[in-house]
């Protein structure tokens, strides 16, 4: 039985694995779903599969392109393996609750004016629809609308300020776990049912990237963007061409292509040395399997 000791970042072109060779991984915001809100996370995915699962026919597809790792790489880089629930479960109600227990005071700089002017005007907070504890079938835990109530009808700043200071430290405290968690199973763009379990995947996260809950101001903003959204050096996830267990492409002349352009950009003979070792194996799907990928 083969162990699977190695990640894939999978793609769609041989330009873009020459760019990676180029200048390293570039994270991108990715749309996900959690809980009962959608989120945007900022990462470089990875899956940890056997490439007999991998095709149009297969499990998963994400394009006829790949560069593999190995685990350990993975792991010294601090790429981490996600966790994966379903409705209703115990990681599922857990990430539930801590999303819908932090988004409303998550928003309180952008809202405290409107606390205030309630406040000043005695307006009870159920007559705005916008800090209505109801967005949609989205309910707030019970224990979170009477503290916004309390904050309008007792409106201090300095309060509001230390609440946001709190409840932005208990999110901040748990965002990688909300970046690290996942459905099993979830829906395409089509509408198509899809199990994500078996990407087994695996996330290069960043701290200093924000997880967007479609509450945030600039959640919109990202949607939609051209990828990839970070370009800026500190976010590039770079490697040493010793670290490429293995490179998928679609077909043999690809493979003399990439060889050359890896020359041009390497020392040819440390190239052809990993080659002639096969510590680094370019080939279609079928060598790739062939050598245990």
């Amino acid at each position: 039985m083969n162990k699977i000791d190695h990640v894939f970042h999978f793609t769609k072109t041989i330009d873009i694995v020459k760019s990676i060779f180029d200048t390293g991984f570039k994270p991108s915001y990715c749309m996900e779903k959690l809980g009962e809100l959608d989120m945007l996370v900022a990462m470089v995915p990875f899956s940890n599969i056997l490439l007999n699962d991998y095709g149009k026919d297969q499990v998963i597809f994400y394009g006829n392109y790949a560069i593999g790792f190995s685990r350990d790489w993975a792991i010294n880089n601090d790429i981490n393996p996600v966790a994966y629930t379903y409705e209703n479960g115990i990681l599922y109600n857990s990430i539930n609750e801590l999303i819908l227990s932090t988004v409303m005071f998550k928003s309180l700089p952008e809202f405290k004016h409107h606390y205030k002017a309630f406040h000043e005007k005695g307006i009870d907070i159920s007559q705005c629809s916008k800090l209505n504890p109801q967005i949609g079938t989205k309910s707030f835990p019970k224990e979170v609308v009477p503290i916004i109530r309390y904050i309008c009808e007792n409106y201090n700043e300095e309060l509001v300020d230390l609440i946001y200071e709190f409840s932005k430290k208990i999110f901040d405290t748990n965002w990688s776990i909300l970046a690290l968690t996942k459905p099993y199973r979830v829906l395409t763009k089509d509408n198509i049912e899809r199990i994500a379990y078996n990407d087994r995947e695996w996330r290069k996260l960043y701290a200093d990237l924000d997880v967007l809950l479609e509450s945030d101001a600039n959640f919109n903003e990202w949607v939609g963007k051209n990828k990839p959204h970070f370009n800026e050096p500190q976010y590039l996830l770079k490697f040493d061409i010793t670290d490429v267990k293995c490179v998928l492409v679609n077909n043999k002349e690809e493979v003399t292509d990439l060889i050359d352009y890896l020359n041009c950009k390497f020392d040819n003979k440390v190239i052809d040395s990993l080659v002639v070792s096969k510590e680094l194996i370019i080939g279609t799907k079928d060598t790739l399997i062939e050598n245990g990928f």
